[in-house]
């Protein structure tokens, strides 16, 4: 059951806060080297349909959409980010580390991505680089509170990776 809930957490986080997007974030409209605007329309149409088919289970479509909005825009975080999810749920573990771990390093401050890089690590048995994605993710989360109340799930599953190291009085 609660790894069902963290399941249905996560996936609604991601979907609500680092797919479709609409428009580009404020450092990438800031950096004019990061992307030229056609590629980086073209990049939120193949990271957004990327999106659409992972929804839909076609993970390997999914996978090429968003390997696309990666060529046309490798500067754009999210389609590494989404992609990074779209290998997680095909099992492939050490793709999605490295794809997540490439998304924060492009967009640092994105307490999304740390939140679902925390959530692989957790769920592949990595407690401590779990909790210490989460807690960077909850800091954020602090920060950006006075724009989107109510984003729980980082302080959840990082409780459940402080519980599961029998770490209660964190938990």
């Amino acid at each position: 059951m609660r790894k069902t809930t963290l399941i249905v957490l996560t996936l609604t986080l991601c979907i609500l806060n680092s797919g479709c997007d609409s428009k580009p974030s404020t450092t990438e409209m800031n950096d004019p080297v990061a992307s030229n605007s056609e590629s980086f329309t073209d990049a939120i149409f193949y990271n957004n349909r990327g999106e659409a088919y992972r929804n839909q289970g076609e993970l390997d479509k999914a996978i090429a959409d968003l390997t696309k909005a990666i060529e046309l825009d490798p500067a754009y975080a999210n389609p590494y980010s989404n992609r990074g999810l779209t290998y997680y749920t095909q099992g492939e573990v050490d793709k999605a580390i490295a794809d997540l771990t490439k998304a924060i390093e492009l967009d640092p401050a994105n307490a999304v991505i740390y939140s679902n890089r925390g959530w692989v690590y957790y769920q592949h048995g990595e407690l401590d680089k779990a909790i210490a994605d989460l807690t960077i993710a909850i800091g954020y989360f602090n920060i950006a509170i006075k724009l989107h109340a109510g984003l729980p799930v980082a302080y959840n599953n990082r409780g459940y990776a402080y519980d599961d190291q029998g770490e209660l009085d964190k938990a």
